[in-house]
Parts: structure tokens; C-alpha cells; sequence
């Protein structure tokens, strides 16, 4: 027998007997408690402490992959069948000898032999340090999920208050929009009354000039009616004083003279 049929027939024995051998013979105390575990450099940061993987369980894995191997799916097989024979060359993973050969590569014989010697008690120890790990994973991801989940709610609520906190920001501006338009609008209109008082005004200063203008083209005419008016009251002063001469020349003579009956001023 070749040293690779051993290692295979070593591991069948130990892959069928000791599930028989450590499941009726354990007796776990209750004081027992398994070896301190070690965080692992890919499992997330928790509390929850999580046993380092053991190199134990390699030959489970590789026990899966030779059973795997030695059951193939049918239509795989089918498939794998269609391939090759279009190629017309032969399907290689029919060759039992190669599979072997296969698997022998993958499996360490130093695990197979340290599982071998190894004590049924041991393993099942093993196996359940395995299954406490997968446990602790499971918890570790329920734990980092939750903490994510209330990042997320705590980042939502932050989100909120700042959408908050813009819209009201936003009414403010809307506010001081609305308050500058209404104040453009009056100093429009006060702009507009300024406009039409100063026209108004324009108009007003117009028309003084214009009556200014025309009094300075009348003034030398009435310049000279009030001149012609002066002599005219000057004459008339001389003439009563005339009259009033000739009436009292003619009263020391006996009485009014006939024409300066009812003479006097008018």
C-alpha cells in the first residue's frame, strides 16, 4: 500500500469512527469552560471575544471536498460529457487515479496524523470550540449589523436636523427676499412722487419766467403811463391851483364869476 492510501484509509477510519466514539463517552463537567478565545484579524470589532480558528478543522474541509468530489451531480456530469465530447477528447475528471492524486495534494498529513493520535475527548472538544466560534461570529455580525443600523439612525437623525435647520434657513431668506422687495417697491414710488414734485416743480419755475419775461417787456410801457399819468396829476394840480386863484381874485370883486360856478376839484 502506497503512503497516499494510507493517509486516505487513515483519515476514512478517523472521519467514520469518531463521531461513534465521542458522542456517547462525553462526559462534560460543569465547571468546564474551554480555552481563553482570541479575536480573529477578520472578524468586526466587538465586544464579544471570538476563538481563533484552529488547524483542526482543515481535514474536515477537505473530508467535504473528497465527498463532494466522489459525488458528482448528474448534470454536471452531463454537461461536463457534452463539453468533452464535442472536443472529442476524454472528460479528465472521470480518472479516478487522477481525483486521487488531487486529493492527496490537498490534504496535510501532519493534521491527519495529529487527528489520528489525537484523544476522542479532545476532538469533541474541538468540535464544539469550532461550533462556540461559529456562534460568536454569528452574535459578533448580529452586533456590528445593530451598531450599523444605529450609525445609520443616528446619522439619519442628523441629516433631518440639518434639512431642518436649511429650511428654516431658507424661510429666513424668503423673508428678507419679501422685505427687500417691498422696500425697492416704496423707494420705487417715492422715486416716482420725487419724479413728478420736481416736474410739477419745472413747470412752475416755467411759468414764473415766462411771466417775469413778459413783465420785463411791459415794463417800459408802463413806465410811460405812469409817467404820462404823472404829468396828467401834475397839470391837474396846477390847473386847481389856477381856479382856486381866479375864485379868490373874483370874490373880493363881489361875487363868483359865472364860469367857476361849481369849479372845484372833481
Amino acid at each position: 500500500m502506497t503512503s497516499g492510501s494510507a493517509k486516505r484509509a487513515r483519515m476514512e477510519e478517523t472521519s467514520l469512527a469518531a463521531p461513534v466514539q465521542a458522542t456517547p463517552t462525553i462526559d462534560i463537567p460543569s465547571d468546564a469552560e474551554p480555552a481563553a478565545p482570541r479575536a480573529l484579524p477578520g472578524s468586526p470589532p466587538t465586544g464579544v471575544p471570538i476563538p481563533e480558528v484552529r488547524p483542526v478543522e482543515a481535514p474536515a474541509a477537505g473530508r467535504r471536498r473528497k465527498s463532494v468530489a466522489r459525488r458528482p451531480s448528474s448534470h454536471r456530469a452531463t454537461a461536463d460529457e457534452s463539453i468533452y465530447s464535442e472536443g472529442g477528447s476524454e472528460n479528465p475528471f472521470n480518472d479516478k487515479a487522477l481525483i486521487r492524486r488531487l486529493l492527496d495534494g490537498c490534504i496535510l498529513s501532519d493534521v491527519v496524523e495529529r487527528i489520528d493520535r489525537a484523544d476522542p475527548e479532545q476532538r469533541a472538544w474541538d468540535t464544539l470550540g469550532s461550533f462556540l466560534e461559529i456562534g460568536h461570529q454569528l452574535f459578533a455580525y448580529v452586533e456590528a449589523s445593530g451598531r450599523m443600523r444605529r450609525d445609520l439612525l443616528r446619522a439619519e437623525e442628523r441629516c433631518q436636523d440639518e434639512v431642518a435647520r436649511l429650511q428654516a434657513k431658507t424661510a429666513e431668506v424668503a423673508a428678507l427676499r419679501e422685505a427687500l422687495e417691498r422696500e425697492r417697491q416704496d423707494r420705487e414710488e417715492e422715486r416716482r412722487a420725487q419724479e413728478e414734485e420736481r416736474r410739477s416743480l419745472e413747470e412752475s419755475a416755467r411759468k414764473a419766467e415766462a411771466e417775469v419775461a413778459h413783465l420785463t417787456e411791459q415794463t417800459p410801457v408802463l413806465v410811460s403811463e405812469a409817467r404820462t399819468l404823472a404829468d396828467m396829476l401834475q397839470k391837474k394840480e396846477e390847473l386847481e391851483k389856477m381856479v382856486e386863484t381866479l375864485r379868490q381874485s373874483w370874490s373880493g370883486d363881489g361875487g363868483d364869476h359865472p364860469m367857476l360856478e361849481g369849479a372845484g376839484p372833481p
